[in-house]
Protein backbone atom coordinates (compact mmCIF):
# COMPACT_ATOMS: atom_id res chain seq x y z
CA UNK A 1 0.00 0.00 0.00
CA UNK A 2 1.46 3.30 -0.87
CA UNK A 3 1.35 6.10 1.56
CA UNK A 4 0.41 9.09 -0.38
CA UNK A 5 1.67 11.61 2.06
CA UNK A 6 4.00 10.56 4.72
CA UNK A 7 6.01 12.95 6.68
CA UNK A 8 9.74 13.48 5.20
CA UNK A 9 12.22 15.78 7.86
CA UNK A 10 14.88 18.06 5.73
CA UNK A 11 17.98 18.25 8.05
CA UNK A 12 19.50 21.27 6.89
CA UNK A 13 23.58 21.84 7.76
CA UNK A 14 24.74 25.14 8.25
CA UNK A 15 28.21 26.95 9.62
CA UNK A 16 28.60 30.48 7.60
CA UNK A 17 26.03 29.98 4.96
CA UNK A 18 24.68 33.52 4.59
CA UNK A 19 25.34 33.51 0.89
CA UNK A 20 22.93 30.60 0.67
CA UNK A 21 20.66 29.67 3.28
CA UNK A 22 17.50 31.95 2.29
CA UNK A 23 17.67 30.22 -1.32
CA UNK A 24 17.79 27.03 0.55
CA UNK A 25 14.66 27.63 2.50
CA UNK A 26 13.08 29.33 0.20
CA UNK A 27 12.95 26.27 -2.21
CA UNK A 28 11.80 23.90 0.52
CA UNK A 29 8.95 26.21 1.04
CA UNK A 30 8.39 26.36 -2.66
CA UNK A 31 8.17 22.59 -2.57
CA UNK A 32 5.20 21.07 -4.71
CA UNK A 33 4.82 18.22 -1.66
CA UNK A 34 4.07 19.85 1.31
CA UNK A 35 4.20 17.18 3.96
CA UNK A 36 7.59 18.11 5.20
CA UNK A 37 9.53 19.25 8.88
CA UNK A 38 12.69 21.65 8.73
CA UNK A 39 15.71 21.45 10.67
CA UNK A 40 18.27 23.78 10.78
CA UNK A 41 21.57 22.53 12.46
CA UNK A 42 23.57 25.31 13.18
CA UNK A 43 27.44 24.38 13.74
CA UNK A 44 28.23 27.66 15.84
CA UNK A 45 28.02 30.35 12.80
CA UNK A 46 29.68 33.72 12.90
CA UNK A 47 28.22 35.34 10.22
CA UNK A 48 24.67 36.61 9.92
CA UNK A 49 23.30 32.97 8.73
CA UNK A 50 21.57 32.19 11.67
CA UNK A 51 19.83 35.29 11.86
CA UNK A 52 18.40 35.02 8.60
CA UNK A 53 16.62 31.28 9.30
CA UNK A 54 15.29 32.99 12.74
CA UNK A 55 13.60 35.36 10.70
CA UNK A 56 12.49 33.31 8.09
CA UNK A 57 8.63 33.23 7.87
CA UNK A 58 8.55 29.89 8.22
CA UNK A 59 8.18 26.81 10.14
CA UNK A 60 12.01 25.69 11.30
CA UNK A 61 13.15 24.16 13.71
CA UNK A 62 16.93 25.09 14.44
CA UNK A 63 19.06 23.15 16.46
CA UNK A 64 22.17 25.32 17.64
CA UNK A 65 25.04 23.90 18.40
CA UNK A 66 27.85 26.23 20.88
CA UNK A 67 30.77 24.99 18.65
CA UNK A 68 31.30 23.73 15.36
CA UNK A 69 30.48 19.43 15.56
CA UNK A 70 31.66 18.22 11.53
CA UNK A 71 28.85 16.97 9.50
CA UNK A 72 28.54 13.58 10.82
CA UNK A 73 27.86 14.75 14.50
CA UNK A 74 25.31 17.63 13.81
CA UNK A 75 23.59 15.60 10.79
CA UNK A 76 22.87 12.96 13.96
CA UNK A 77 21.62 15.92 15.89
CA UNK A 78 18.89 16.73 13.52
CA UNK A 79 18.01 12.95 12.60
CA UNK A 80 17.24 12.36 16.29
CA UNK A 81 14.85 15.26 16.42
CA UNK A 82 13.18 14.59 13.33
CA UNK A 83 9.68 12.71 13.40
CA UNK A 84 9.24 12.08 9.47
CA UNK A 85 9.13 8.66 7.88
CA UNK A 86 11.92 9.87 6.00
CA UNK A 87 15.01 12.21 5.58
CA UNK A 88 16.39 14.57 3.57
CA UNK A 89 20.04 15.39 4.58
CA UNK A 90 21.31 19.30 2.92
CA UNK A 91 24.31 21.39 3.17
CA UNK A 92 22.95 24.95 3.04
CA UNK A 93 24.97 25.21 -0.34
CA UNK A 94 22.28 23.48 -2.02
CA UNK A 95 18.27 24.66 -3.67
CA UNK A 96 15.83 22.09 -4.75
CA UNK A 97 13.63 22.31 -8.12
CA UNK A 98 10.16 22.14 -7.09
CA UNK A 99 9.09 18.37 -6.92
CA UNK A 100 12.40 16.80 -5.55
CA UNK A 101 10.77 15.76 -2.81
CA UNK A 102 7.89 15.00 -4.64
CA UNK A 103 9.87 12.41 -6.69
CA UNK A 104 11.82 11.20 -4.16
CA UNK A 105 8.86 10.01 -1.85
CA UNK A 106 6.85 8.82 -4.61
CA UNK A 107 10.21 6.29 -5.76
CA UNK A 108 10.44 5.16 -2.11
CA UNK A 109 6.78 4.72 -2.07
CA UNK A 110 6.08 2.75 -5.18
CA UNK A 111 9.34 0.27 -5.03
CA UNK A 112 8.81 -0.77 -1.42
CA UNK A 113 12.41 -2.50 -2.32
CA UNK A 114 14.46 0.85 -2.59
CA UNK A 115 15.88 2.52 0.93
CA UNK A 116 17.99 5.29 0.28
CA UNK A 117 17.71 7.76 -2.58
CA UNK A 118 20.50 9.90 -4.74
CA UNK A 119 19.47 12.92 -6.52
CA UNK A 120 20.73 14.35 -9.23
CA UNK A 121 23.09 16.89 -8.10
CA UNK A 122 23.44 19.98 -10.68
CA UNK A 123 25.73 22.74 -10.75
CA UNK A 124 23.97 25.83 -8.55
CA UNK A 125 23.65 28.67 -10.91
CA UNK A 126 22.10 26.51 -14.15
CA UNK A 127 21.56 22.73 -15.23
CA UNK A 128 25.09 21.56 -15.83
CA UNK A 129 25.22 17.69 -14.33
CA UNK A 130 27.58 16.99 -11.47
CA UNK A 131 26.22 13.66 -10.88
CA UNK A 132 23.40 11.58 -9.44
CA UNK A 133 25.30 9.10 -7.26
CA UNK A 134 28.72 8.72 -6.62
CA UNK A 135 30.51 5.38 -7.65
CA UNK A 136 33.70 3.95 -5.31
CA UNK A 137 36.63 2.21 -5.99
CA UNK A 138 37.99 -0.55 -4.36
CA UNK A 139 40.19 1.23 -2.36
CA UNK A 140 37.80 3.67 -1.10
CA UNK A 141 38.30 6.66 -3.78
CA UNK A 142 34.91 8.48 -4.93
CA UNK A 143 34.41 7.65 -8.79
CA UNK A 144 32.04 9.56 -10.92
CA UNK A 145 28.54 7.58 -11.01
CA UNK A 146 27.21 5.87 -13.85
CA UNK A 147 23.31 4.97 -14.45
CA UNK A 148 22.69 2.02 -12.84
CA UNK A 149 25.58 1.30 -10.80
CA UNK A 150 26.71 3.84 -7.69
CA UNK A 151 28.09 3.06 -4.33
CA UNK A 152 26.79 6.08 -2.68
CA UNK A 153 25.15 9.48 -2.24
CA UNK A 154 26.60 11.93 -0.73
CA UNK A 155 25.22 13.90 2.21
CA UNK A 156 25.00 17.00 0.66
CA UNK A 157 21.59 15.63 -0.56
CA UNK A 158 20.68 12.07 1.60
CA UNK A 159 17.35 10.88 1.14
CA UNK A 160 16.59 7.94 3.05
CA UNK A 161 14.36 5.64 5.26
CA UNK A 162 14.76 7.49 8.99
CA UNK A 163 13.79 3.44 10.42
CA UNK A 164 16.60 2.28 8.64
CA UNK A 165 18.89 5.16 9.12
CA UNK A 166 18.96 4.21 13.22
CA UNK A 167 19.02 0.82 12.48
CA UNK A 168 22.60 1.23 10.74
CA UNK A 169 23.32 3.52 13.80
CA UNK A 170 23.16 7.01 11.78
CA UNK A 171 26.45 8.48 10.88
CA UNK A 172 29.40 7.49 12.40
CA UNK A 173 30.72 10.49 14.62
CA UNK A 174 34.43 9.98 14.62
CA UNK A 175 34.46 11.40 11.19
CA UNK A 176 33.72 14.57 11.88
CA UNK A 177 33.58 15.57 8.10
CA UNK A 178 34.35 13.84 4.31
CA UNK A 179 33.66 10.16 4.04
CA UNK A 180 30.97 9.68 6.47
CA UNK A 181 28.76 9.59 3.87
CA UNK A 182 30.75 6.68 1.84
CA UNK A 183 30.61 4.92 5.44
CA UNK A 184 27.47 5.19 5.78
CA UNK A 185 26.30 3.74 2.44
CA UNK A 186 29.13 1.08 2.83
CA UNK A 187 27.05 -0.33 5.98
CA UNK A 188 23.73 -0.12 4.15
CA UNK A 189 25.22 -2.12 1.13
CA UNK A 190 26.61 -4.56 4.05
CA UNK A 191 23.21 -5.28 5.71
CA UNK A 192 21.79 -5.72 1.84
CA UNK A 193 20.34 -2.08 2.28
CA UNK A 194 18.87 -0.82 -1.57
CA UNK A 195 20.53 2.43 -2.92
CA UNK A 196 18.52 3.96 -6.01
CA UNK A 197 19.40 6.90 -8.35
CA UNK A 198 16.53 9.40 -8.73
CA UNK A 199 17.48 11.94 -11.80
CA UNK A 200 14.03 13.58 -11.25
CA UNK A 201 14.88 14.87 -7.91
CA UNK A 202 17.14 17.60 -8.97
CA UNK A 203 19.35 19.55 -6.53
CA UNK A 204 21.75 22.57 -7.64
CA UNK A 205 24.59 22.55 -5.50
CA UNK A 206 27.42 24.87 -4.96
CA UNK A 207 29.81 22.16 -3.67
CA UNK A 208 32.30 23.50 -1.24
CA UNK A 209 30.79 26.60 -0.49
CA UNK A 210 30.92 26.18 3.59
CA UNK A 211 33.34 23.80 4.10
CA UNK A 212 34.58 24.81 7.39
CA UNK A 213 37.39 22.79 9.37
CA UNK A 214 36.64 22.07 13.06
CA UNK A 215 39.84 24.62 14.41
CA UNK A 216 37.39 27.17 11.82
CA UNK A 217 39.31 26.63 8.91
CA UNK A 218 37.93 27.10 5.72
CA UNK A 219 38.74 24.73 3.48
CA UNK A 220 36.70 25.41 0.32
CA UNK A 221 38.84 22.95 -1.53
CA UNK A 222 37.65 22.27 -5.15
CA UNK A 223 38.23 24.88 -6.84
CA UNK A 224 39.86 25.23 -10.26
CA UNK A 225 42.34 28.20 -10.43
CA UNK A 226 43.30 28.53 -14.15
CA UNK A 227 42.60 24.60 -15.18
CA UNK A 228 44.47 23.53 -11.79
CA UNK A 229 42.81 21.49 -9.16
CA UNK A 230 43.03 23.20 -5.92
CA UNK A 231 43.02 21.07 -2.65
CA UNK A 232 43.17 22.53 0.88
CA UNK A 233 46.05 20.04 2.97
CA UNK A 234 43.09 19.77 5.70
CA UNK A 235 40.79 18.36 3.65
CA UNK A 236 43.34 15.82 1.52
CA UNK A 237 44.46 14.80 5.45
CA UNK A 238 40.77 14.32 6.47
CA UNK A 239 40.18 12.59 3.23
CA UNK A 240 43.14 10.48 3.43
CA UNK A 241 42.50 9.58 7.12
CA UNK A 242 38.60 8.85 6.54
CA UNK A 243 39.55 6.71 3.81
CA UNK A 244 41.81 4.00 5.32
CA UNK A 245 39.17 3.92 8.78
CA UNK A 246 36.81 2.93 6.40
CA UNK A 247 38.56 0.50 4.96
CA UNK A 248 39.27 -1.21 8.19
CA UNK A 249 35.89 -0.79 9.60
CA UNK A 250 33.98 -2.46 6.18
CA UNK A 251 35.81 -5.11 4.46
CA UNK A 252 36.20 -8.54 5.83
CA UNK A 253 39.35 -9.60 6.67
CA UNK A 254 40.34 -11.91 3.70
CA UNK A 255 39.66 -8.17 1.29
CA UNK A 256 41.55 -6.20 4.13
CA UNK A 257 44.55 -8.54 3.36
CA UNK A 258 44.53 -8.07 -0.38
CA UNK A 259 43.33 -4.22 -0.49
CA UNK A 260 46.07 -2.74 2.61
CA UNK A 261 49.25 -3.88 1.14
CA UNK A 262 48.18 -2.56 -2.34
CA UNK A 263 46.91 0.31 -0.70
CA UNK A 264 49.80 1.10 1.33
CA UNK A 265 51.84 0.86 -2.39
CA UNK A 266 49.47 3.40 -3.72
CA UNK A 267 50.51 5.67 -0.73
CA UNK A 268 54.00 5.63 -0.99
CA UNK A 269 54.18 6.02 -4.66
CA UNK A 270 52.44 9.06 -3.63
CA UNK A 271 54.65 10.26 -0.66
CA UNK A 272 57.59 9.59 -3.25
CA UNK A 273 56.15 11.67 -5.45
CA UNK A 274 55.46 14.77 -3.17
CA UNK A 275 59.49 14.30 -2.28
CA UNK A 276 60.44 14.49 -5.84
CA UNK A 277 58.30 17.34 -5.94
CA UNK A 278 60.34 19.12 -2.80
CA UNK A 279 57.05 19.37 -0.95
CA UNK A 280 57.64 17.14 2.48
CA UNK A 281 55.15 19.13 4.39
CA UNK A 282 52.23 17.35 2.34
CA UNK A 283 53.80 14.06 3.15
CA UNK A 284 53.92 14.99 7.14
CA UNK A 285 50.78 16.73 6.69
CA UNK A 286 48.07 14.31 5.26
CA UNK A 287 49.90 10.87 5.02
CA UNK A 288 51.66 10.81 8.23
CA UNK A 289 49.54 12.43 9.86
CA UNK A 290 46.67 9.94 9.01
CA UNK A 291 48.54 6.98 9.74
CA UNK A 292 49.68 8.53 12.65
CA UNK A 293 45.87 8.81 13.70
CA UNK A 294 44.93 5.29 13.04
CA UNK A 295 47.39 3.77 15.06
CA UNK A 296 46.54 6.30 18.37
CA UNK A 297 43.00 4.99 17.86
CA UNK A 298 43.21 1.11 16.69
CA UNK A 299 41.35 0.56 19.47
CA UNK A 300 38.55 2.56 19.16
CA UNK A 301 38.29 1.33 15.11
CA UNK A 302 38.75 -2.02 15.81
CA UNK A 303 35.77 -2.19 17.94
CA UNK A 304 33.46 -0.20 15.76
CA UNK A 305 34.28 -2.92 13.11
CA UNK A 306 33.49 -5.87 15.14
CA UNK A 307 30.04 -4.17 15.25
CA UNK A 308 29.81 -3.81 11.49
CA UNK A 309 31.20 -7.23 10.91
CA UNK A 310 28.82 -8.73 13.33
CA UNK A 311 25.96 -7.12 11.61
CA UNK A 312 26.43 -7.40 7.90
CA UNK A 313 24.59 -9.61 5.99
CA UNK A 314 26.15 -9.95 2.53
CA UNK A 315 29.71 -11.01 1.87
CA UNK A 316 32.59 -8.72 -0.05
CA UNK A 317 31.70 -10.54 -3.49
CA UNK A 318 28.24 -8.75 -3.36
CA UNK A 319 29.96 -5.30 -2.15
CA UNK A 320 32.57 -5.62 -5.08
CA UNK A 321 30.04 -6.07 -7.53
CA UNK A 322 29.10 -2.33 -6.97
CA UNK A 323 32.88 -0.82 -7.01
CA UNK A 324 34.98 0.14 -10.02
CA UNK A 325 38.09 -2.33 -10.33
CA UNK A 326 40.26 0.28 -11.68
CA UNK A 327 42.03 3.17 -9.50
CA UNK A 328 40.12 6.38 -9.06
CA UNK A 329 43.24 8.41 -8.07
CA UNK A 330 44.85 7.28 -11.16
CA UNK A 331 42.03 8.09 -13.38
CA UNK A 332 41.67 11.63 -11.18
CA UNK A 333 45.19 12.54 -12.61
CA UNK A 334 44.76 11.55 -15.94
CA UNK A 335 41.35 13.65 -15.78
CA UNK A 336 42.25 16.72 -14.25
CA UNK A 337 45.96 16.55 -13.63
CA UNK A 338 48.39 17.01 -10.65
CA UNK A 339 46.31 18.65 -8.09
CA UNK A 340 47.57 21.66 -6.02
CA UNK A 341 47.40 21.27 -2.68
CA UNK A 342 47.49 24.29 0.02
Amino acid sequence: MIDRNPLASIIMLNYNGSNYVEDCILSIKNQSYDNVETIVVDNASTDDSLKKVENFNYDIKIIKNRENFGSAEANNMGAKEANGKYLFFLNVDTRLEKDCIKNLVLKCEKDKKVDVCACQEVSYDNFYPIDCGIGLDIFGYGYPGKPGKIFYSPSSSLFLKKQIFDTVGGFDESYFMYKDDVDLCWRLHLQDYKIEQVPEAIVHHKGGGVSIAKDGTILNPRKIKDKRYIVSVERRYLGERNTIYTLLKNYSSFTLLIIMPIYLLINIGEMLFFLLMMRPKIIKDVYLKSYLYILKNIGMILKKRQIVQRKRKVSDLKILKFMEKKIGKFSAFKAIGIPEIK
